[in-house]
């Protein structure tokens, strides 16, 4: 499984999304992306801009979000991460 988080203005978009259908299809395996930068001020997006997801004006574009399941099961518990980093896991 592949997954890209998109991020930035539309040229941004385009080439990521290129990217990520490239490598999905290179290895034969799924894609999905991350668009949580785009729902809210996020504190990832430390310059604080007005960009907004703008792939959606391409038909084409078959972009598959990842569920909050998905993310839950990959990313699992941020603070179990944590200690499991500082114990050195």
């Amino acid at each position: 499984m592949i997954i890209v988080q998109l991020m930035g203005g539309l040229g941004n978009q385009m080439f990521q999304y290129a990217f990520g259908k490239s490598m999905a299809s290179h290895y034969g395996c799924d894609l999905f992306f991350d668009v949580d930068v785009y729902k809210g001020n996020k504190k990832r997006n430390l310059k604080q801009t007005q960009r907004s997801y703008e792939l959606f004006i391409y038909n084409n574009a078959q972009v598959r979000p990842m569920t909050h399941e998905m993310k839950r099961k990959l990313f699992g518990n941020r603070l179990i991460n944590y200690i499991k980093y500082k114990l050195n896991f």
